[in-house]
């Protein structure tokens, strides 16, 4: 529908719904309000590349919330606006989003959260200038091979 309609048309209904579903109690809006934003970014690639700030703060606050399928949405949502807003969204951010993630690949007791946290590293870093993943490779590969070791095949294969 984004992509049909374009981002000169969706933002601004997104930009009036979103900010209430993810200031919401309950965790089912928050996520919808990932989802949702995951799922226009392609349609809205123009007009959501002059807004990458606000779309990250999103993504920032979602790899935090307290609840796990909520920081799932927001991995998800990570992932596919490197893949949709790249390389300019790794460019302009990846100081904010780098370490969430890879925070997010700490989350030992929701197993999908730290598989779809890879993946979003994985999206992440396929549109991403060597020398802007450089300082975080240590950090990066020490975590994958934990991951790696772990016992849940959901972890191991992400």
């Amino acid at each position: 529908l984004a992509i049909a309609l374009g981002g000169n048309a969706v933002m601004p209904i997104a930009n009036q719904i979103l900010p209430a579903f993810l200031q919401d109690q309950d965790w089912r809006k928050r996520h919808s309000a990932l989802m949702t934003l995951a799922q226009i970014a392609e349609g809205c690639m123009k007009v959501m590349s002059k807004a990458i700030s606000w779309t990250v703060d999103i993504c920032v606050t979602g790899l935090r919330d307290p609840h796990a399928k909520v920081r799932w949405a927001a991995c998800q949502t990570v992932g596919q606006l490197s893949t949709d807003l790249g390389p300019d969204f790794q460019e302009q951010e990846h100081a904010r989003i780098v370490p969430t993630l890879l925070s997010a690949m700490d989350d030992v007791n929701e197993p999908r959260v730290q598989a779809h946290a890879t993946a979003a590293v994985v999206n992440f870093s396929e549109d991403c200038e060597e020398d802007i993943l450089a300082p975080y490779l240590d950090a990066l590969v020490s975590k994958l091979l934990v991951l790696l070791q772990s016992p849940r095949n959901i972890v191991r294969e992400g």
